[in-house]
């Protein structure tokens, strides 16, 4: 044990992880093997990935990006952190990596001495020198620059042992040892027996780049950079021999040996720090230069010729460079600086006469404005005078220094912990010892406190059991704080309304219950409680938190219904709380009295419980902020903020004028407060505590330090207060001014003399137009105007000072076009639309309006200058259809009901209302079950013979047979079809784990539970798209041809042969009789489909009964053969659709199908066959049933994808809808109207469906 060392340490930033002296403390315990096995390490590269992975693992993880040589930060699985302080240095930094510190000393090759892993670097010298010249003994290096002490002469070699060399018979019985430090290193001369003359000297040059000396009259030197900042000391020289004190547990005997003699070469004083003028300036202090230094010593001859002396005895020049500053104080300790010690005491050995107090500084600034959860002083007991628990404290101080002892020591502030554990005595022995210091620490958090220094001292300091050592930063394990916080949640920022209209100076909401929105964040990312206030004027009217948001998320309030009123201003802030009950800096108010004008305050910012509550000049300070916690009851709890303490009714007592103070918080009626409103703007309001109903009351003074009271309401302004926003650290606090207009503004007025809405056809395709819009007198607040082509009005414009704006708009084609236009108000209020129909072109269609669906018959209705005198129709799939075919004439009627004649007829014979040319297609003749999007238009010609034609636009209608889309009504649970009187019910099965399975069952269609399955024919057999493979002529001649087809210009051709009896001609799909064909199944249920073109010169009726149909031939048990077909065409020159559901028997050993011409053979009387499919119906829950999941278990609305044509895609929804695509001749698949953000396109047989703003989803057909 020694008292005084010479010691060389950096000055550094305090630190975390503690790494202990393995001759002085066992190692902390690790992680369970099997954890780390399982897990891997504990650590992550910075704090956000940290945070995800210990939520993740379970499991605190550090964050490599905070680590320093005295720092480690661990992020703990709720978020919150925790970090170690280390006095001293614990890991050092080698190529960009971190390494323990290791202070064991290990000779190198080149003879020098070094630690194996120290943070500056040190050297020591080995063996070697000339007797005469100065070495190295020791040296480190560090940012302010580099220290060395040197020896005079030639050195032995050194003995080493952990981190002491010793060079021996430096002088005859004298060894020179020198001990590896966290920071630096210490020196000092053992004299081992009695030298033969009676003195001792010693002189060791300091050589030093980049700092100076400054040393005082009592022989402390200071040892300081280039800015003035201390970074080392030497303190005066000591000596002492081998004799302990039992009771102290230190040398015996301690001699102060004169003042410390420096050659001082001149140089210029650098400037002091403030700390440093702060400091007792002994008379003669004066400063040395730079270069080098020369020490000398000279040892006690009287104590060294002592006969009482006990050698060895050891001679201290006391020199300490670059420490992490912690000192001890002792009252029989005078004038010696003892920061380079490497012990901490406190307590007295003998009953008082004797006392000590120990001092740390820690840098605590990453906690400010934090809330502290739990901290704990880390100290390692070396000594104590016996076992028995025995109270030490921690109290908080003034920064001390260097020049710090027993007679100039500051004061203790408040006792903020106290432990009673008390070891080290050989008989309990040396151990960690903790004192628990979160108040303390939660407080420097909360006031700011860069650098927290502390006292420790005993509690009774005359108890001679209550004498303690611990290790120092300078000892073999370095104290250290654990500090585990949350970090305050961060203001609100991104605060907005919905129904937003306006601009960022004057914003408008066009809703009276609005959504308010802010985006919380919490550094820590904790969930947490987003806090909303609105105001009227300055006066709060209702305050919302929602909890459970999770941070950086934006959370969301809706205005309840009657809070707002139309036409009125209002205002909005807001605030988060995290889930240590950490309050945002933008949170606070301060209580201001409409009195006095002097402000709520803690008095002397005390903590303790029972502090009164005063009136005082607003300063700022934290104990005039408050923040009211809603207590969920309509009641509040105000929190200040220095403290974390609420405002209390004193001993909850009711009586007039009893005083306020401030205590703990809990949930008692004593500390909650109602704020009761004084006006409707004015932000004045009175505060009722609920336990006895009476006001806050200044008590009608103006007097600084009046205490507050409660009493019973009177009308006067001793009770009246303001809530005056106070954030906390300079925070900004955003607000979001509002006015409510919901009023929608009357309809626009339109005007165009480029395209007049009178009916007549102007201009053409692509040619602009200008469109004029007038705002209605009684709406001077619109701002602007929205209009759609065709569509809903989404293109706005903004309208001049008049209230008119202009748009030039450009029609892409001709036909009947509808602009409509609404007006918009500065808040976003729309108007009714005013729809505006005018005509493109020479002549167009004004039937069937776009988009128009029908089941089965669509109106055509023609208007054509007089020019224009005949007619025919066409239609087409949808826009790029490699088709477009005329209407068939069959399936055309006149406006009167009368058949139409083929080619162009006179537009006058169509009849039909004003102006006049209706005809009627019954468009599911033609586009048989294969119904979607259509699109029409008609051809007009000058005479029979199609001259001069002239097209009009494309018209788009939906077919749609089922009438899914028409509008409907829930009678008893199910669904009624208002258009076709189908009566929808469904029924949910099973529901587990999310998904179910649900039924409809429709009056309409008893049949639509069956679901037809995979198509059995080739894409060749389907379509004759390539030859006449897959069919078997049997008694029929087949070509392909390739000038006409149904929706393509292939089909195949069915000759009856050229010789022959009889009318049974026909050809086979695959094959004829003899199998199962097409892999067809017993027992099973087929649907069998295709087009027949019967031309004129063929006619209907053939002699064959069989003759122009699709028949499917069975083959029952019996042996019988049974044949079912389809039903005949019923016109001629046009397609027509031919379709049987087939059930084959049980047992059944053959199953064909045949295409009949049934004309006699010879005849040459030909039928054209297209869009063949063979596919087998399955109904999982009956025929009437139509089965799926739900749409919610679906997650999306497509359950299905059909191609029943090449051009035709059909998407049946979930819920029973359908969504049809054409497809153009480019292979580009245009959806229906009102469909418009779906997207599909197609690979190979694979679909992908793209809806906006939904992941696509890739559908392959059945």
């Amino acid at each position: 044990m020694r008292i005084m060392s010479t010691f060389l340490a950096f000055i550094v930033a305090i630190g975390v992880v503690i790494v202990l002296d393995p001759s002085e403390a066992s190692a902390a315990p690790s992680p369970e093997v099997t954890t780390a096995q399982r897990l891997g390490p504990a650590e992550a590269a910075d704090v956000d990935s940290a945070r995800v992975t210990a939520r993740l693992q379970n499991r605190r993880i550090e964050a490599l990006s905070e680590r320093t040589e005295t720092e480690t930060t661990w992020v703990n699985p709720d978020g919150s952190q925790t970090t170690e302080l280390n006095a001293g240095p614990i890991r050092v930094q080698r190529e960009g990596g971190w390494v323990p510190l290791n202070l064991d000393l290990v000779a190198g090759a080149d003879g020098k001495v070094r630690p194996g892993a120290h943070p500056r670097g040190l050297v020591l010298a080995g063996a070697g020198g000339q007797d005469g010249k100065a070495q190295d003994l020791a040296a480190v290096t560090g940012a302010a620059g580099e220290v060395a002490v040197q020896y005079p002469g030639k050195l032995p070699a050194p003995v080493l042992t952990g981190n002491v060399a010793t060079y021996p018979e430096v002088r005859p019985g004298v060894d020179l040892q020198v001990k590896a430090t966290r920071t630096g290193f210490e020196q000092f001369f053992v004299v081992k027996s009695r030298p033969a003359a009676g003195d001792l000297t010693f002189t060791l040059p300091i050589r030093a780049k980049g700092v100076q000396t400054r040393a005082d009259a009592d022989g402390n030197t200071q040892i300081i950079d280039d800015d003035g900042s201390v970074i080392g000391a030497l303190p005066g020289p000591m000596m002492w021999d081998a004799r302990v004190d039992e009771a102290s547990g230190s040398p015996a005997t301690v001699k102060k040996i004169g003042t410390l003699e420096l050659d001082k070469p001149s140089g210029r004083a650098p400037p002091q720090t403030e700390q440093q003028r702060s400091q007792p300036r002994a008379p003669g202090q004066g400063v040395a230069g730079t270069g080098v230094v020369a020490a000398t010593v000279t040892a006690d001859a009287a104590f060294l010729a002592d006969p009482a002396r006990q050698y060895p005895v050891t001679i201290d020049p006391g020199i300490t460079i670059w420490t992490n500053f912690d000192t001890f104080t002792q009252s029989n300790i005078a004038n010696t600086d003892q920061s380079g010690q490497t012990e901490l005491r406190l307590g007295s050995y003998d009953g008082g006469t004797t006392k000590a107090r120990s001092y740390l500084h820690f840098d605590v600034s990453r906690f400010r404005g934090n809330k502290v959860l739990q901290s704990n002083l880390n100290l390692y007991a070396i000594h104590s005078s016996g076992c028995q628990p025995r109270n030490w404290e921690v109290w908080d101080t003034a920064l001390v220094g260097t020049g710090t002892r027993w007679s100039n020591q500051p004061n203790p502030y408040t006792r903020w912990a106290v432990s009673n554990v008390t070891r080290g005595n050989n008989a309990c022995g040396p151990t960690w010892t903790q004192n628990d210091v979160t108040r303390l620490l939660d407080y420097w958090a909360s006031i700011n406190v860069a650098t927290g220094s502390m006292v420790l001292k005993a509690e009774n300091e005359s108890d001679t059991l209550g004498w303690k050592k611990f290790s120092s930063a300078e000892g073999g394990a370095t104290p250290h704080l654990t500090v585990t916080y949350n970090t305050r949640p961060k203001p609100a920022t991104g605060l907005n309304v919905s129904d937003r209209g306006g601009t960022n100076s004057a914003v408008y909401t066009r809703s009276l219950t609005p959504t308010l929105s802010f985006t919380p964040v919490d550094p820590d990312g904790d969930a947490v409680t987003a806090a909303f206030y609105i105001y009227e004027g300055d006066t709060l009217i209702t305050d919302y938190w929602r909890s459970g948001v999770p941070s950086g998320s934006v959370a969301q309030w809706k205005v309840p219904a009657g809070l707002l009123q139309e036409g009125k201003t209002y205002r909005f802030r807001a605030t988060t709380i995290d889930g240590s009950r950490n309050i945002a800096d933008d949170g606070w108010v301060a209580l201001r009295s409409e009195r006095s004008g002097q402000f709520a305050d803690v008095g002397g910012c005390a903590k303790t419980n029972g502090s009164p509550i005063n009136q005082w000049p607003g300063n700022g300070a934290e104990c005039q902020k408050f923040f009211p916690w809603g207590t969920g009851d309509g009641f509040y709890q105000f929190r200040v903020r220095h403290s974390g303490q609420v405002i209390d009714n004193t001993n909850c007592a009711t009586a007039n004028g009893n005083p306020i103070s401030t205590y703990d918080q809990v949930n008692g009626d004593c500390q909650k407060w109602r704020i009761e409103r004084q006006g409707a703007t004015n932000g004045i309001y009175k505060f009722a505590v609920k336990n006895a109903n009476k006001v806050l009351d200044q008590s009608c003074s103006t007097t600084n330090g009046t205490r507050l009271v409660i009493w019973e309401r009177v009308s006067n302004n001793c009770q009246t207060w303001k809530m005056v926003l106070s954030p906390y650290a300079g925070a900004t606090v955003q607000w979001l001014n509002f006015t409510v207009d919901t009023t929608a503004p009357g309809a626009p007025l339109v005007a165009s003399g480029d395209y007049p809405a009178d009916g007549s056809w102007n201009k053409g395709a692509g040619q602009a137009g200008s469109f004029t819009f007038t705002r209605p007198s009684n709406s001077p607040d619109v701002t602007g105007f929205v209009y759609g082509l065709d569509t809903t009005p989404a293109t706005e414009v903004a309208a001049n000072s008049s209230g008119v704006a202009t748009a030039s708009i450009t029609p892409p084609s001709d036909g009947s076009h509808v602009l409509n236009v609404r007006s918009k108000d500065r808040a976003g209020n729309l108007s009714a639309v005013v729809a505006w129909r005018f005509n493109i072109g020479r002549a167009g269609l004004l039937q069937p309006t776009e988009s128009q669906r029908t089941v089965s018959r669509l109106p055509i209705q023609v208007q054509a200058p007089p020019e224009l005198t005949h007619v025919k129709f066409l239609w087409r799939r949808g826009p790029g259809a490699a088709i477009e075919a005329d209407i068939p004439t069959p399936h055309l009627r006149r406006g009167d009901g009368a058949p139409m004649d083929p080619g162009f007829v006179p537009l006058a014979s169509l009849g039909g209302p004003a102006p006049g040319g209706l005809a009627v297609w019954t468009a599911t003749d033609t586009l048989g079950s294969v119904t979607g999007v259509v699109q029409v238009k008609a051809i007009l010609a000058t005479d029979a013979q199609g001259s001069n034609p002239y097209s009009t636009a494309w018209q788009t209608a939906i077919v749609d047979p089922d009438a899914d889309g028409a509008e409907a009504e829930d009678i008893g649970g199910a669904s009624l079809n208002l258009l076709t009187g189908d009566l929808d019910q469904a029924s949910t099965d099973v529901e587990e784990f999310g998904l179910s399975v649900t039924r409809s069952a429709s009056s309409r269609d008893p049949r639509a539970g069956y679901q037809p399955q995979r198509e059995r024919l080739t894409v060749n057999q389907q379509k004759i798209s390539t030859d006449t493979a897959g069919f078997a002529p049997t008694a029929s001649t087949l070509a392909r041809v390739t000038d006409r087809g149904h929706e393509s210009t292939e089909s195949l051709q069915i000759t009856p042969p050229a010789t022959g009896t009889g009318t049974d001609t026909f050809a086979a799909i695959e094959a004829d009789a003899g199998a199962m064909r097409l892999g067809m199944r017993a027992g099973r249920l087929y649907r069998v489909s295709g087009w027949m073109y019967v031309p004129a010169a063929t006619g209907i009726n053939p002699p064959d009964p069989r003759g122009q149909t699709i028949t499917v031939v069975i083959k029952n048990a019996a042996g019988a053969y049974q044949a079912i077909s389809t039903p005949k065409p019923t016109v001629t020159d046009a397609w027509v659709e031919l379709k049987v559901e087939v059930p084959i028997p049980a047992g059944a050993t053959e199953a064909f199908i045949r295409l009949y011409n049934g004309q006699a053979p010879g005849s040459g009387k030909t039928v054209l066959i297209d869009d063949l499919s063979v596919r087998e119906l399955v109904a999982p829950f009956g025929p009437q049933w139509l089965g799926g999941i739900s749409v919610e278990a679906a997650e999306v609305d497509y359950s299905r994808l059909t191609v029943d044509l090449d051009n035709v895609v059909q998407i049946d929804m979930v819920d029973g809808g359908k969504v049809w695509f054409t497809r153009a001749a480019n292979g580009v698949y245009f959806p229906e109207p009102g469909a418009e953000d779906l997207t599909l396109s197609q690979n190979g047989n694979t679909f992908t469906l793209a809806d906006t703003g939904v992941f696509p989803i890739s559908l392959t057909p059945v």
